[in-house]
């Protein structure tokens, strides 16, 4: 998203990209509870520490991905800030039966930072939330938008991608991921063997469009 985004303005400066997700009904308490850190106890804990690390990897392909996008070269991405919010009472999920006790977290927050020599240019933040209203700054209503890119930029942009009311926001999540993952499969087969990415692809859209049919 924050590469489409580039092709509509120029001399970018900066770019902030932020993910911000309600996931209590996410079906895999696997993937709160071991992806994500919810339900663990607070604290730089050995799980924790691995998770970060986890993201960072994770993180560094995002961040190299933009900078060959950018034509900048790619110095290095840090951890720059992690926020936890801890769950007031304890509640279990509905997508998952993970019961998040009291005490432990119920929201977290990564912010990385990616250079390009001396001067950051990309910043991403990844809030997960298993309870909503964690406090201020915290994510409030499922409404929301769950991503936000904005760049410093001539002109200078902001876009948001959220869903339609009524929307159940984990399921279209969800589809949003899987619809990605199939609609590239035309162009990774007909690409030349070796490693692609979106930089080496043409531009993706649907592949099963049905015009003219209700939606289900």
């Amino acid at each position: 998203m924050p590469i489409f985004l580039t092709g509509y303005t120029g001399s970018v400066r900066h770019i902030d990209a932020v993910q911000r997700n309600h996931v209590a009904h996410y079906p895999s308490a696997a993937q709160l509870r071991d992806g994500l850190g919810l339900g663990l106890p607070p604290g730089e804990t050995e799980s924790a520490t691995a998770l970060d690390a986890g993201w960072l990897w994770l993180m560094t392909s995002s961040a190299r991905m933009v900078a060959a996008a950018l034509h900048v070269p790619f110095t290095r991405i840090e951890q720059t800030d992690k926020r936890t919010a801890l769950a007031t009472e304890t509640v279990t999920l509905p997508g998952s039966g993970l019961t998040v006790e009291a005490g432990t977290v119920a929201g977290v927050r990564w912010t990385w930072t990616a250079y390009s020599g001396p001067s950051a240019y990309l910043t991403i933040t990844n809030e997960q939330t298993a309870v909503l209203k964690l406090g201020a700054g915290w994510r409030e209503t499922e409404r929301e938008p769950a991503w936000t890119v904005e760049l410093d930029a001539s002109p200078p942009l902001v876009a948001t991608l959220s869903w339609p009311e009524g929307t159940a926001a984990a399921a279209a999540n969800a589809q949003l991921n899987a619809a990605r993952a199939i609609n590239v499969l035309a162009a990774l087969v007909a690409a030349p063997p070796g490693c692609v990415s979106v930089l080496d692809l043409p531009m993706i859209t649907s592949s099963d469009t049905v015009l003219g049919e209700a939606t289900p």
